[in-house]
């Protein structure tokens, strides 16, 4: 599944829009269009972070889904 497939699926399943994904992640609805779109802005890690931080509920780095966390590791490097 693409990663901007996958957000938006995760999105849907807690029944949130794009403006509320955003506001939980600290983002701009705008940037998660754009993620859902083509994955494009998943770039930065403040994006990417603030998806990982809202999707997973706050838990820790050891309990985000395992792509988000993979994706934050080497936007880290």
């Amino acid at each position: 599944m693409a990663l901007g497939t996958t957000v938006r699926a995760m999105r849907v399943q807690r029944g949130w829009t794009q403006e509320e994904l955003a506001a939980r992640a600290g983002l701009g609805a705008d940037e998660v269009a754009a993620v859902e779109a083509n994955g494009k802005q998943m770039d930065s890690v403040r994006v990417v972070h603030g998806l990982a931080s809202a999707l997973s509920g706050g838990a820790a780095m050891e309990d985000y889904p395992r792509w988000l966390a993979g994706l934050i590791r080497e936007a880290m490097k």
